[in-house]
């Protein structure tokens, strides 16, 4: 038996599968992380609710932070773990800690390919190397290179979304001098993850360019800011929540080609986490393109790099199980 975890900043998703079913599993729940104080209780949680017998089963979690030698501390929860510690007070046959990006970097290679949407067609080359990058709670960053040994890909994580903002035209300048008045640093993940969204709108409204709406802002006292932004601008209700959403894309756009051309990523770009395909619409017209290919002498390099969103949001659990089956 196997038991895989995909833990981020704000939820855990805990599964069970057999051994050769890595699609189909057994039992599966998600946690939110507000509320527990370390991942042992969750997961001693998931045991107790569907009567698991941990000393059968192989676990592999993949953790929203950087490990060393089988320790991380999440980087958005204070919570620090051992691989060790788990192992011995659960009784797990093994266990395997991966990081998240790392484990749908793993889990991209078993989906199916009507589990993406393309953004730009461009000219795969086989075995090539792919970098995958995703906003959700952080700004998770990876990428994949091809072992002819072991004939599949191995995935190399990063914690580049931490690297500092580089703006590309004068909106984006304007907006990171912004920023910088109320942070000590800015980096890809402050705008891309969490609020980054809201920042956007907030600057677009204090900067004077856009007059909110006064339901909107009624709105986003009872609900979630970035949701409510979301959902105006991808319906073209709101001028001002439409041009936050429009920022994003274009900032994401740019990082993304920021990572093809590190990482000469031949064999493709993948936008996973859980905002991409919330936003599928506003990354599909044309927005995040313009800004992906806005590279100079580099642009035609960039025309030729597929780009492709990840539409199923368990694809680090995926990545986690096949890991865990590997144990």
């Amino acid at each position: 038996m196997l038991i895989a975890g995909d833990i981020g900043g704000t939820k855990t998703l805990l599964s069970c599968y057999q051994k050769d079913d890595l699609r189909t599993s057994l039992y599966k729940k998600r946690y939110p992380c507000k509320g527990f104080g370390s991942l042992e209780e969750i997961i001693k949680v998931f045991i107790e609710e569907f009567n698991i017998d941990p000393t059968i089963s192989k676990a592999c979690f993949a953790l929203a932070g950087p490990i060393k030698n089988g320790h991380c501390t999440i980087t958005n929860l204070p919570w620090e773990m051992e691989e060790p510690s788990i192992q011995s007070e659960f009784g797990f046959q093994k266990v395997k800690f991966i990081n998240d990006f790392e484990a749908v970097g793993y889990g991209i290679q078993v989906l199916n390919d009507d589990e993406f949407i393309t953004l730009n067609k461009g000219e795969e080359t086989k075995e090539g190397t792919i970098a995958v990058l995703g906003a959700g709670t952080g700004l998770g960053e990876a990428y994949m290179n091809f072992s002819q040994e072991q004939n599949r890909y191995i995935v190399y994580p990063t914690e580049g979304g931490h690297s500092s903002f580089s703006p590309h035209n004068e909106l984006e300048i304007h907006f990171l001098q912004y920023l910088m008045t109320k942070e000590e640093h800015v980096s890809f993940e402050g705008i891309l993850a969490g609020k980054g969204l809201v920042k956007m709108y907030s600057f677009l409204k204090e900067s004077g360019r856009f007059t909110e709406s006064e339901k909107i802002n009624e709105e986003m006292k009872t609900n979630d800011s970035a949701a409510v932004i979301s959902q105006y601008g991808l319906n073209n209700e709101d001028k001002l929540c439409e041009e936050a959403l429009d920022l994003f894309a274009s900032i994401y756009g740019v990082e993304s080609s920021n990572l093809a051309l590190k990482f000469f990523a031949l064999g493709g770009v993948y936008l996973a986490g859980g905002i991409s395909p919330k936003i599928k619409e506003k990354l599909l017209d044309g927005t995040f393109m313009k800004s992906f290919l806005h590279k100079g002498k580099f642009r035609d390099f960039l025309t030729k790099i597929p780009v492709k969103i990840v539409m199923n949001e368990e694809s680090g659990l995926i990545g986690a199980t096949y890991i865990a089956s590997k144990l």
